[in-house]
C-alpha cells in the first residue's frame, strides 16, 4: 500500500509539473507574414532581411545575387504568391536584372524551408 502511495504522489507531481511548463506550439501566420524578418540562411554567411514592403536585404547574395557585365545587381526585391517565393536582384544603374522563383515546401513559425532544385533551402528566423 506504501508503494501505491508514493506512485499516485510522483504520479500527481509529474503531471504538475507537464502541465506547468511553456507550451511551444506554435502556429505560423501565413507565408506573406510570416518570412517578414531576419533569417539565417542554411550554408550562408550573413543573415538575410526581409522588410514589409518586398524588399529583400541580402548584402552577400546567399539568396540571390549576381553581376551582369560588372553591373553589380544590389536592388533586390521579393513577392510571395501561390507557394513560391519570387526574387528579384536588379542594377540600380541599368536594366539588367536576375530572377529566381523558390517553391516553399514548408512555413513554420521559426523556420521556412524552400526548395532549390528539389534540395531542401532553410530559412531560420533569428
Amino acid at each position: 500500500m506504501h508503494f501505491l502511495k508514493q506512485g499516485l504522489a510522483v504520479l500527481i507531481v509529474a503531471l504538475f509539473i507537464t502541465s506547468c511548463t511553456e507550451d511551444s506550439d506554435c502556429t505560423p501566420p501565413s507565408v506573406e507574414q510570416n518570412i517578414v524578418g531576419t533569417w539565417t540562411v542554411t550554408a550562408g554567411v550573413a543573415t538575410v532581411e526581409f522588410e514589409a514592403n518586398g524588399t529583400l536585404v541580402d548584402p552577400s547574395d546567399d539568396i540571390l545575387g549576381g553581376v551582369i557585365n560588372g553591373d553589380t545587381l544590389s536592388v533586390k526585391t521579393y513577392s510571395i504568391a501561390n507557394d513560391t517565393l519570387y526574387t528579384v536582384a536588379a542594377s540600380a544603374t541599368t536594366t539588367n536584372t536576375l530572377d529566381a522563383q523558390f517553391p516553399i515546401t514548408k512555413n513554420e513559425c521559426d523556420k521556412i524551408t524552400l526548395s532549390v532544385i528539389g534540395i531542401p533551402f532553410i530559412l531560420t528566423r533569428e
